[in-house]
């Protein structure tokens, strides 16, 4: 069996092969950073395979620490030993020669910053053995054949065949799964580079000119198409052409013994061709933006912080970077010693590329990424000149970044090596280039011990890495792995390294807390799960006093609409979700308490709910009205105004214990139905009460299922299941006639049973039999708007019954639309339910409950699926949801100019009786001043003056030791009492922002937010009918020009 790659096997100190020790790698330091090895007795029993397979994992380790070595091992000293294994063996054994292959593609693939190291053991290999340089240049470059022969198909179709009947293929396929095409050949290209001590390099250099003129003409061809809109492969092709050119020149722009102007010179000219590339500049407009407004970024760094897309950079970087004859590039790579002629490539032509140019078919994980603009989210810029990262505008800045995306993204099967690779890469670099937490020592080939340069680095790489990943995390409308992917590699990364990590996710959480105003509506959302998912790692501990001043505001204001207190109250919410509230609440301050119990309706909206479903005919005290349902009292409250009504309150009682003990039959239902809709009948032409029978007997019907279940699902779910014929019946929908035969042979076993009672036969059955022929043998199904309007009645009913367990409630939406008991469109015309009447303390579920607004995503997703005749109507029918939520929350606001955004109120943080906290940037700052000492001054100094700042950040961390509840209540009083609060309770009033007006304007912005996130991730069914809806009497007619014009432009871009 072939060795897999991806599977490292597992080393052990005593394995010694053919001379070789298994524990050698290159650079490898123990923990007290020092490089140790213990010689081990020689074996030579293991077979070529397990030999192969040991190998294989030593040298994709290359440039890695080990702690297990035991003596200075010089990467130099490793390079010739596995040279001399790969000399010896290569020829002797096909086995041996194919892994080792297949292992080395598969790292550059995965971990393309090991590309040189990779590099300099085949060139020191090639030194020994020249026939090794064939085996090499044939492999590598019949790769690249399949890969851009692979480049002209289509995957939805060819490629199918193609996978059943060539193996070689099947596994390139899947090789591409993550990694991305282009992304394989990138890798390649880069790798065949470095080899160009060997391998002609002016055939490689003409690969990248073929490439960057490729990508050009296949631009221009694209615009003429497609006008004013730029091409994602064209776009992919250019910029994986740059980031790689740089590999080309590393082994020759220093080379003794060649002169090299002439091919510097061409590199320099190819450079200038590249600028013909004509890149369609981002529209002010675009849909992908993460902030609505870069300008108003609340940050302690650069003000000027502006979104850049990562094409329009890549440009003027390498411009920047090859100045001074390319001298950036030895300050930024390590330097690596020099220890037959490479066939030509053909490439695809346009024409073959031009269906594919817009990624419709050919998507990989990679590809996906470049149908939309690739901008890069930057959370560290610039303090007073300070750079704690790469110029975000910088080639070195375009590289390190890539190289991590290209990482992280090919190496998504195991979180835990990722995290180990974060900890290695600034080897893989200049000394001086990148501080980090490992303080290592001859780790380089060229590492001069005394050298002071290390010590002076100027950048973090730990800062460079979350950066990296959160711009994956804030990747819209969505990274190439789920969110979650991201969310568990940040919890690695602090539980890794905690002291180093730790205060940097407080930066980030700070940074986008503060900036959550400006954040896009879907941003907000993908912030909230991953602080809920990181705290929920580490106890739920957090600093929520910093937040006790923002909370009295929007309390004393009424407002309810800010995104900061829908965030708030929606992370109590996941995190009880996630826990529990008793383990929530310990770390809470007394301020947010109140958000534990969070409902998804007000009393005010749950009275004046029952005030309408029964016609106000219902008597209780506003302030002591119980919202909870109570089956008997509840009835004995109504209609205590009409005449008569006795005889009903019997029936509803006698219907909800027959309901609650789960006994209901198709006679016993139909014999409710028939006897309520009869008494209510009457009742209305009495007393001209104008009750709705199907409204009350749904309600009742609903409530009381999930009233005699309160929380558990599973039980509701039974409830359900065995009424499943009575609720479509009631609710309207289409019965089978398979159904309808049921109720009849029900109903019909009941009356035989009844007819043998004699005396006490049931007095209605015949009225009973009558509705048997009539009505259930002639059963049609009603329209499909009363469906939907009997359908929202049921959900109401059940929400307002479980108004305090909103998962419970929405984990029911699924259920019932999984049995096809309520409809899509029902579900959606629940969601968008609004009030904007301010004596009902006005709440949208839709943009104040993230669960309402993931439950719209998860429907949307399953109706893309669906075939186009079915979903195109119901993405029409969101789209004008969307349009009417937007017209009744401009009615109330009464604005016919453009509603602008909202003052942000300047809230004071809370006094603290502490040392006022150091910005992280500060504490970096301070910190490079001093890594001039020598290295066990340093971390000795570090260690005595860490800020509290940094001490309160670390409370993050995981703890190995399982405090009880006490003590976990002990540290958040502790937490607590260093921060003085105002008591006066108006402190934070202010007329300016209590207005009705300022919240609805929230309201307004808020709902724009998520239909901007609905028209960007579903962009590909509403392109279908854009122009159905743009021509459409709601859109039309819609009011508000501004508004309309702003929705216009968003569709104009799909």
């Amino acid at each position: 069996m072939a060795y897999n790659p991806r599977k490292r096997p597992h080393k052990t100190d005593d394995t010694k092969i053919y001379g070789y020790n298994s524990g050698y790698n290159a650079g490898y330091l123990n923990n007290n950073y020092q490089h140790q090895h213990q010689p081990q007795p020689q074996s030579e029993t293991l077979t070529i395979e397990d030999f192969t397979q040991i190998f294989c994992s030593q040298i994709a380790s290359i440039g890695e620490p080990d702690d297990k070595l035991n003596d200075d091992i010089p990467l130099v000293e490793q390079l010739e030993t596995w040279s001399n294994e790969i000399k010896s063996h290569f020829d002797a054994s096909d086995y041996f020669r194919d892994n080792v292959l297949l292992h080395i593609y598969a790292i550059i693939t995965e971990q393309p910053h090991k590309i040189l190291l990779i590099a300099s053991l085949i060139q020191v290999s090639v030194s020994k053995y020249h026939p090794i340089a064939n085996y090499f240049m044939d492999y590598f470059h019949q790769k690249l054949v399949d890969l851009f022969n692979l480049s002209k198909l289509d995957t939805s179709s060819d490629l199918l065949i193609i996978n059943q009947k060539n193996k070689f293929y099947r596994q390139l396929i899947s090789d591409l799964k993550n990694q991305g095409l282009w992304n394989n050949i990138k890798s390649i290209l880069k790798l065949l580079s470095c080899l160009t001590t060997f391998i002609d390099k002016n055939l490689i250099l003409n690969i990248f000119q073929g490439l960057i003129d490729l990508s050009i003409d296949l631009q221009n061809q694209y615009l003429l198409i497609n006008e004013n809109k730029n091409s994602p492969l064209a776009q992919q092709i250019y910029y994986n052409s740059l980031i790689s050119l740089p590999y080309i020149l590393l082994f020759h722009l220093n080379d003794p013994d060649n002169d090299n102007t002439q091919f510097i010179n061409n590199v320099n000219n190819l450079l200038s061709t590249s600028k013909k590339f004509n890149l369609i500049p981002l529209d002010s407009t675009t849909l992908y933006d993460p902030f609505i407004n870069p300008k108003n970024i609340v940050s302690d760094s650069d003000p000027n912080y502006h979104l850049k897309n990562n094409i329009q950079r890549i440009s003027s970087a390498i411009d920047q970077f090859s100045k001074n004859n390319w001298a950036s590039l030895f300050e930024f790579f390590p330097d690596i010693p020099i220890f037959k002629k490479f066939p030509a490539i053909l490439l695809p032509t346009v024409d073959e590329l031009l269906p594919y140019a817009n990624f419709e078919n050919n998507t990989t994980i990679i590809d996906n990424t470049w149908k939309n603009p690739n901008l890069s989210f930057q959370m560290f810029p610039p303090k007073e000149n300070v750079q704690i990262i790469p110029d975000i505008n910088s080639f070195q800045y375009l590289l390190i970044n890539d190289l991590l995306k290209d990482l992280i993204i090919s190496m998504d099967y195991n979180v835990f090596q990722i995290v180990l690779k974060f900890s290695t890469i600034h080897l893989y670099f200049k000394d001086k280039v990148f501080q980090s937490s490992l303080k290592l020592q001859n780790n380089n080939l060229n590492q001069d011990t005394n050298d002071q340069s290390i010590q002076k680095a100027p950048w973090k790489i730990e800062h460079v890495i979350v950066e990296t990943i959160f711009a994956l995390l804030f990747q819209l409308p969505k990274g190439p792995q789920s969110f979650v992917y991201y969310m568990n590699l940040l919890v690695q990364c602090c539980a890794e390294s905690s002291s180093k990590f730790a205060p940097i996710f407080g930066i980030i959480i700070r940074f986008c807390y503060r900036n959550l105003f400006n954040l896009d509506f879907e941003l907000r959302s993908r912030y909230l799960h991953w602080f809920t998912f990181q705290l929920s790692n580490f106890r739920f501990i957090w600093k929520w006093f910093e937040w006790t001043n923002d909370l009295k505001f929007f309390k004393q204001n009424k407002i309810s609409y800010h995104p900061k207190i829908i965030f708030i109250k929606n992370l109590i919410l996941n995190e009880c979700i996630y826990s529990n509230k008793s383990t929530v609440e310990i770390n809470l301050i007394e301020e947010s308490k109140e958000y534990l119990n969070y409902t998804l309706f007000t009393k005010t909206q749950i009275i004046n709910y029952d005030k309408d479903l029964f016609n106000n005919l219902i008597q209780f005290n506003d302030e002591n009205y119980e919202v909870h349902y109570n089956s008997h009292d509840k009835i004995d409250s109504l209609f205590t105004t009409l005449s008569d009504a006795e005889k009903l309150k019997t029936q509803m009682k006698n219907f909800i214990e027959t309901v609650s003990s789960n006994s209901l039959n198709g006679y016993s239902f139909l014999k409710h139905h028939h006897l309520l809709k009869s008494s209510i009948n009457d009742l209305n032409d009495k007393n001209n009460s104008n009750l709705n029978f199907h409204k009350i007997f749904i309600n009742l019907f609903f409530q009381v299922i999930a009233a005699y279940s309160p929380g558990r699902v599973s039980e509701v779910f039974q409830f359900i299941l065995g009424f499943a014929i009575f609720i479509k019946y009631i609710l309207g929908l289409p019965l089978e006639k398979r159904e309808i035969d049921d109720i009849i042979f029900e109903v019909n076993k009941t009356f035989e049973i009844d007819t043998t009672e004699g005396p006490t036969e049931d007095p209605i059955k015949g009225s009973i039999k009558d509705l048997i022929e009539t009505k259930v043998k002639n059963y049609e199904s009603i329209n499909e708007e009363e469906q939907v309007i009997r359908s929202v009645w049921a959900l109401e009913a059940v929400f307002r019954c479980w108004n305090e367990l909103p998962l419970s409630c929405f984990v029911l939406i699924d259920f019932l639309r999984k049995f096809k008991l309520i409809s899509y469109k029902s579900i959606i015309k629940f969601l968008f339910k609004d009030s904007n009447k301010a004596e009902e303390e006005y709440r949208c579920n839709l943009i104040m409950n993230f669960l309402a607004s993931d439950k719209l995503y998860y429907m949307l997703n399953h109706i893309k699926k669906l075939k186009i005749e079915e979903s195109n109507p119901l993405f029409k029918f969101v789209f004008l949801e969307f349009l009417n939520l937007l017209k009744n929350t401009i009615e109330v606001l009464g604005i016919k100019e453009k509603i602008e955004y909202p003052e942000e109120p300047d809230i004071p943080p809370p006094i603290q009786n502490i040392k006022p906290a150091i910005v992280e940037e500060e504490i970096e700052q301070e910190e490079g001043e001093e890594i001039e000492q020598e290295e066990g001054e340093k971390i000795e100094q570090e260690e005595e003056e860490e800020t509290k700042q940094e001490k309160e950040d670390k409370d993050i961390e995981i703890k190995n030791d399982k405090n009880s509840q006490g003590d976990k209540r002990m540290e958040g009083e502790k937490l607590s009492e260093n921060i003085i609060v105002d008591k006066d309770e108006e402190v934070f009033f202010d007329e300016k922002f209590s207005s009705e007006e300022y919240d609805l304007r929230w309201k307004y912005h808020t709902i724009m937010g998520l239909f901007k996130t609905i028209i960007r991730n579903y962009s590909n069914n509403l392109v279908l009918i854009k122009e159905e809806l743009v021509e459409s009497e709601e859109f039309v007619n819609f009011e508000h020009e501004d508004t309309k014009l702003q929705i216009k432009a968003w569709l104009d871009l799909l």
